[in-house]
């Protein structure tokens, strides 16, 4: 048993380093391989990763972290888990991502604030 202590005490750092491969290697995993402590270990590690999750994977929580990371994840988000706070946070964070707000998302504050931000955002204004 000593000689397996010795072990992991000196392969620390790699072993680590492995464990930390293997949640970046998601996308290559297939479907039916995929669990939910897999999927959720590869979104906390690396919020691009909702991309190969499975939706029956996703979580609320999952679809947030990744959506506040990159707006871009916003496309894997299934519809369910689609809310308003969800699309208010990335407004917040980055403003000139109001073209991509759906209509039924945006507010009357979102609005006033991107006009005035840029006045080329006025196309994107709802009637």
């Amino acid at each position: 048993m000593n000689s397996i202590m010795q072990y992991l005490f000196n392969n620390a750092s790699s072993i680590q380093e492995e464990e930390e491969t293997r949640k970046m290697l998601l996308k290559y995993v297939p479907d039916q391989f995929k669990t939910q402590k897999m999927c959720n270990d590869a979104v906390t590690k690396d919020f691009r990763m909702l991309e190969y999750v499975p939706d029956q994977f996703k979580t609320q929580e999952m679809c947030n972290f990744a959506a506040e990371g990159n707006p871009e994840m916003l496309e894997y988000v299934p519809d369910k888990f689609v809310a308003h706070e969800m699309y208010n946070k990335v407004f917040e964070k980055d403003p000139t991502w109001f073209s991509s707000v759906p209509d039924r998302f945006k507010t009357q504050k979102m609005c006033d604030c991107a006009a005035s931000i840029d006045s080329d955002m006025l196309k994107y204004v709802p009637d």
